[in-house]
Formats: C-alpha cells, structure tokens, sequence
C-alpha cells in the first residue's frame, strides 16, 4: 500500500531590494574574491580533518574482516566523513545566505566544475572547497528570494586588464599579481571577479572606473 501526502509550502517571499551587485571568483587558496577585493578564505575541512581519518582508516584497516570490532571501526570512519561534509554545508549555508540576503544579483563562472575534478593535481582541493555545493546553494537561494544569478563564460576572466580591456603580457597560472600600462595594479582574483561582474552585463565598482571600451573588450575577448 502506497500512501500518498499532499504538503502546501508557503510561497517564496522576496527580500527587499539592496541596489548591491556582486561579482565572484572561485578560488581554491581563497574560496572566493569579490569584484570589491573582498576574500573568504577557505576553511579546508577535509584537509584539517586528514590526521584524523588516517589513524581511523589506520585502525579500521587492522580490524578482522566480518567481525565486530570492524564494524565499530567502520561507523568511526563514516562519522568523520559525515562530520566534515557536515561542517562544509554548514559554512556553505551561511556564506550562501548571506550572499543573498545582501546582494540583489551575483555574477559568477560557469566553471565545468565536473570536468575540473578529473585533474587529480586538483580535484581535492576543489572537492573540499565544495564550488559546486556552493553553486547549487546559492541558486535556489537567489530563486526563492526574487534574487538573480548570472553565469558567464569563463574565458579570459583573469586575462584582461579590467580597467581598460587589454590582454596581460606574461600570464600565466603562477602569476599573482596583475599589472597593466593603463596604471592598474591588483590581486588577480580581484581582477577576475571585476571582470566576471562586466561580463554578466553589470557596472563594475568605481574603485575599477571601467571605461566603456574596456566593458566592450572584456565581455567579447579577442582570442
């Protein structure tokens, strides 16, 4: 017998506009910058809870196979693993809602973050950041609270000189630091997420002072 049960949620309710718009770029060393310069740094649960795991895995490894002791051992390792995911969504949950509550729209890359993990040089670091539980998050936050997401192509977001459209000289994964001959001097996430914020179609903060030209050169790059 199959029962069936009918459940009537409320409607979703609108927060009042903030006349804030965000751009972000997700990082690995730091979670995400802001097109304001701004950093959330990157909690790494999974990686501060390793030394833990390994002793667990270590003594769940000595245990005979089918016996008591093992399955003991076995609930100690799954607990650490449902303790660290536990502690990522909570992180996540709070940075997400606050996002939404303070933003009337965020920009941000439409990373193939599927595609990313496959890269074993990477895939850890990107796991335990949790971009995607991040992604899903604020998505269905932004949706019920009449907030608007927008996703934009992520080439060359990091590239180009957001204050005036030109192509870095030099670039590379290892630079840090962009420079231009226009004058701008700035950490490269916060350079991306200027540019992330130009692509999605919204004005840049006046700390960048975007020329048009420059919008026009960042959101169709020449390859």
């Amino acid at each position: 017998m199959v029962c069936l049960l009918a459940v009537e949620l409320p409607d979703a309710v609108e927060l009042p506009k903030t006349g804030h718009v965000i751009g972000l770029d997700m990082g690995i060393s730091a979670l995400l910058t802001t097109s304001e310069g701004e950093k959330v740094e990157n909690p790494n649960y999974y990686r501060l809870g390793q030394q833990r795991l390994r002793v667990l895995s270590r003594a769940l490894a000595r245990k005979q196979k089918g016996g008591k002791n093992r399955r003991k051992a076995l609930k100690r390792v799954q607990r650490q693993h449902r303790h660290v995911g536990n502690q990522r969504s909570d992180y996540l949950h709070k940075l997400s809602t606050a996002l939404v509550r303070s933003c009337d729209g965020v920009a941000l890359e439409d990373l193939a973050i599927h595609n990313m993990v496959r890269n074993h040089h990477l895939s850890k670091s990107i796991l335990d950041a949790g971009w995607a539980i991040f992604k899903q998050y604020l998505t269905y936050k932004a949706g019920s609270a009449g907030r608007e997401i927008r996703f934009v192509n992520p080439a060359y977001t990091s590239k180009y000189c957001s204050n005036c459209g030109t192509a870095f000289q030099d670039f590379s994964l290892s630079t840090r630091w962009v420079k231009c001959a226009c004058g701008l001097s700035l950490d490269r996430d916060h350079n991306a997420a200027i540019n992330i914020l130009v692509k999605a179609g919204w004005d840049a903060p006046l700390i960048a002072h975007v020329s048009h030209e420059a919008m026009r050169r960042i959101r169709s790059p020449q390859h």
